[in-house]
């Protein structure tokens, strides 16, 4: 697989933290040629991701994490439930580019293991 040489052209539809993220950790990505051609989708959707969850933090922030219901009782705010399903989707894309130590520290361990498997594989 070819690793990206230059960042694809920014896709539309992308809001301010959206453009953000593609901006700041795409250079990054492609500084440490971690993008191929096939990433381009994946890299959307985690931006999209990062988007949608700080949009609901945002709102969470403005208005509570309650809302009244119609008794006027306090209840979950929706925005709450956006925010979950936005995360989790944000902290599974970010494993899949190796943005957290974890995922960093499993791609190296595998890259050894392949090495050396290759190295033993040669000198039989």
């Amino acid at each position: 697989m070819q690793k990206l040489k230059r960042m694809w052209p920014e896709p539309p539809g992308l809001d301010e933290h959206g453009k953000y993220f593609w901006r700041t950790t795409g250079k990054v990505l492609l500084k440490h040629g971690v993008l191929t051609e096939l990433d381009r989708e994946a890299f959307i959707s985690l931006c999209e991701a990062y988007s949608m969850k700080r949009r609901a933090e945002a709102l969470l922030a403005a208005e509570g994490l309650t809302a009244p219901d119609r008794e006027g009782s306090a209840k979950k705010h929706p925005a709450f439930t956006i925010w979950a399903k936005a995360a989790d989707n944000y902290h599974k894309l970010l494993d899949r580019f190796g943005l957290n130590p974890k995922a960093r520290q499993e791609k190296i361990r595998t890259q050894g293991v392949v090495k050396n498997e290759k190295a033993r594989f040669f000198q039989e």
